[in-house]
């Protein structure tokens, strides 16, 4: 029986009305009379207004529009870090370069790439499960071939033998039928598996084209990356279904004395299974693409770097050991000096001194995870990651890295660091790259070379690291699979890692004195600045894909620079 729904605003005079329409942006049922009254309301009028049997449609996928930290109407949104707030929320966006009207956000979100790609994703999931259904399907038919040809076999064997073969018959019978039934049974629980899933993305495809056509703007873009997160998960599911998928193949292996059986032989033959990893493929539809209409910008191609400014770090000790650095949303910088202990917090404006906040080990790479909270690694010198807070320069939490490999006894140095997705990346030197969660608590461990690696950056669905030992770039998808890897004689002793909006790479190397751009495809690279370019042995760099700055640090002689991507 359905449900009925009340009108809110009688309900809000004691008095109960069924509703017969629905406002999306209120949220609540409208009797006939309150529905004339909010059509011709000033405030109201331009509200989207739905029949209650389209309201049930989606009222099971509606996402609030309520903040659940502070209570307040989503009424703004920041692109950096592509949440929808509340008015309270701004204090913890003031670094943040733009914060624009939600209703600007939302503007043309039903033709938006979001949506679109969503759609996209789950028809494209949906092709990739139904496709390797019908794969294993077929493997599961000849199988089926094998099962017959097999037991004629068996049979043809067994006629021209005495009834001195009649045990060891049905013992190799017995044995066959036990292993036949385990390979199927594996059959049978990946195709269930993967019809589960099916049902799943079918389920959200569903509620996806609910919202396009029935829910408020606001509710389609809410929703939509709430419904993405759920797809994504269900995609990562159905993956690692595809990575432990086996095809069996079963034959029989006959005795090659069966001839002489009465006299020498023990058993008629055996049942041997073999079994191999199918590797079904999960074609992706399309990289991540930005996830709204009202987009940053973006660095298209990147073809030269025009100097912006220069500075000399002021400090009393005659030495600096540079390496790492960070460019903020509003063009402040940090810079981890290795030698002195110290993050340097340096001024975009250029009449203010830079603070030096000093720490108890020494800082060898950082990166920000909030507003105002950095994490700091310290390669060789320390076996904890620091959680400094850059507004009181206190260490709020240490995170103990021996939880980070288990198996090894060595200790782990961590050197290069990256925050993506709410998870830290870390290059943890024999271990691999190390992913947590932002408490310290060790995800997974992506068991790849890591000697000598030092700088890591995670953005989008890449990962890219350095190593100085071979003079190389790689570049992974999440799950650790190598995507590209890049040598050439102009890239000696990288140290500096950085990752453009289009995915081109900027490496900063200190021994061949330059700073090397590698395309997107990892197939081409460019040198962009030279020994006579500034550089002395360039060590830490950061691009601020905002601001489209790249700043570039030298190790130890106090000068850094800020160049504009043009």
């Amino acid at each position: 029986m359905t449900s009925t729904v009340e009108c809110g605003i009688c309900q809000y005079d004691d008095t109960i009305k069924d509703a017969r329409q629905w406002c999306t942006n209120c949220e609540e049922g409208l009797c006939e009379d309150c529905e004339k009254v909010h059509r011709s309301t000033k405030n109201t009028r331009t509200h989207k207004i739905i029949s209650i049997d389209d309201y049930r449609e989606i009222k099971d996928v509606l996402v609030s529009h309520v903040c659940e930290q502070h209570g307040k109407s989503y009424d703004l949104y920041c692109p950096t870090h592509d949440n929808a707030i509340c008015i309270v929320c701004i204090d913890q966006h003031k670094s943040c370069s733009q914060v624009i009207p939600l209703t600007e956000a939302v503007v043309n979100i039903k033709e938006s790439t979001a949506l679109s790609d969503l759609e996209d994703k789950i028809n494209g999931a949906l092709h990739n499960s139904k496709t390797n259904i019908i794969d294993i399907k077929s493997s599961a038919e000849a199988f089926d071939k094998q099962k017959e040809n097999i037991k004629k076999c068996i049979k043809e064997v067994r006629e021209e033998l005495n009834k001195h073969l009649d045990e060891m018959e049905q013992k190799l019978t017995e044995d066959f039928a036990t292993k036949y039934e385990y390979c199927k049974t594996a059959y049978a629980n990946t195709i269930k598996q993967l019809i589960s899933a099916d049902d799943k993305l079918t389920k959200l495809r569903n509620e996806t084209e609910s919202i396009k056509r029935f829910a408020s703007d606001e509710q389609i873009f809410l929703g939509t990356r709430a419904i993405g997160k759920v797809v994504e998960k269900e995609i990562n599911s159905i993956k690692t279904i595809y990575n432990a998928v086996q095809s069996y193949e079963i034959n029989l292996e006959l005795d090659a004395n069966i001839s002489s059986f009465l006299d020498n032989v023990s058993h008629l033959g055996s049942i041997l299974v073999k079994a191999e990893n199918v590797n079904l493929q999960f074609k992706e539809q399309k990289l991540n693409q930005a996830q709204m209409q009202v987009s940053l910008p973006l660095v298209n191609v990147v073809h030269e770097l025009q100097l912006k400014h220069m500075f000399k770090l002021e400090k009393a000790s005659l030495k600096m050991v540079v390496t790492g650095c960070i460019m903020l949303a509003n063009g402040d910088m940090l810079i981890a000096d290795h030698w002195n202990r110290n993050i340097v917090l340096i001024s975009n404006e250029s009449d203010k001194p830079a603070k030096y906040i000093n720490i108890s080990d020494f800082p060898y790479d950082i990166t920000m995870i909030d507003h105002n909270l950095i994490v700091i690694t310290h390669g060789t010198s320390s076996n904890t990651l620091d959680v400094l807070n850059l507004s009181t320069g206190v260490v709020e939490k240490k995170i103990q890295t021996q939880q980070f490999a288990k198996n090894h006894s060595t200790t782990e140095d961590c050197f290069g660091i990256s925050y993506w997705d709410n998870k830290l990346y870390v290059m943890v030197e024999r271990v691999g790259i190390v992913v947590l969660d932002t408490s310290g608590k060790a995800l997974e461990t992506l068991p790849i070379d890591t000697e000598k690696g030092r700088k890591v950056v995670v953005y989008k669905d890449r990962i890219y690291y350095t190593n100085r030992k071979k003079n190389t770039i790689h570049c992974l998808n999440t799950v650790g699979q190598e995507i590209w890897v890049y040598r050439d004689k102009s890239i000696v002793e990288p140290c500096g890692l950085a990752v453009a909006s289009n995915l081109d790479v900027f490496v900063s190397c200190s021994k061949s004195n330059n700073v090397i751009l590698i395309r997107c495809d990892g197939k081409d690279s460019k040198i962009l600045l030279r020994k006579g370019d500034n550089l002395v042995k360039p060590k830490a760099i950061h691009f601020n894909r905002e601001r489209r700055e790249l700043l570039v640090c030298n190790e130890n002689n106090q000068h850094a620079a800020v160049y504009k991507i043009i």
